[in-house]
């Protein structure tokens, strides 16, 4: 797992699975418990590892200033060890919450997050981040990019197998069809995935 801690890297990823099997505070304590574990280790990757992971968890459950405490954490070590995939991923989390609290021009962070994250060769998570990149395009008014934005998440989910944040991106767009005046119809069509994974009982973001 990135060469973290296995500990901390079986707690955060059951940190996510409880939040898809509807239970965000048990989620929420998980990560804390984990991130607090990763700090008792001084093993300073394991901790970004645990740190990210957590401020993932708030943005699942859309706590706009604790995404942007826990970024700043990560940003923080990060730079300090040397860590590029965490610096990158957690600049585009630091971005998303200046976006959603009304600073639209945090933007060109998000761009560098990116950049930087890429660089590093790693897709895991990719369409989610790229859902990050959307979501802060269109709280910043930019919905054909959010648009773009979203057709290239979808792209990558299904170039990679990581389609577990499709029914959330075929929320997004439409939401963004219907923002750009597109027909009602068309819009609930494409939200069918949103629909199909609430029966399924997995947790989507809203």
């Amino acid at each position: 797992m990135f060469g973290t801690d296995q500990g901390i890297g079986a707690l955060d990823y059951s940190a996510w699975n409880l939040w898809h099997l509807g239970q965000p505070d048990a989620a929420l304590a998980r990560a804390r418990e984990t991130v607090t574990l990763a700090r008792r280790l001084s093993h300073p990757f394991s901790l970004a590892y645990a740190l990210f992971f957590e401020t993932v968890v708030h943005w699942y459950r859309r706590d706009v200033a604790a995404v942007r405490e826990r970024a700043t954490e990560v940003i923080a070590l990060s730079e300090a060890q040397g860590f590029p995939l965490w610096l990158g991923l957690s600049r585009v989390l630091h971005a998303w919450a200046g976006i959603l609290a009304g600073n639209a021009g945090a933007l060109p962070e998000i761009m560098d997050g990116l950049a930087l994250a890429a660089e590093t060769g790693n897709q895991s998570g990719a369409p989610g981040i790229l859902m990050m990149l959307a979501e802060a395009q269109q709280a910043a008014g930019q919905f054909a990019e959010a648009q773009g934005t979203v057709g290239t998440a979808l792209a990558l989910a299904a170039q990679t197998g990581q389609s577990y944040f499709d029914a959330d991106l075929h929320r997004l767009d439409g939401d963004l069809l219907l923002a750009t005046g597109g027909p009602a119809d068309e819009a609930a069509a494409r939200d069918t995935c949103r629909v199909m994974r609430r029966k399924s009982g997995i947790r989507s973001l809203w």
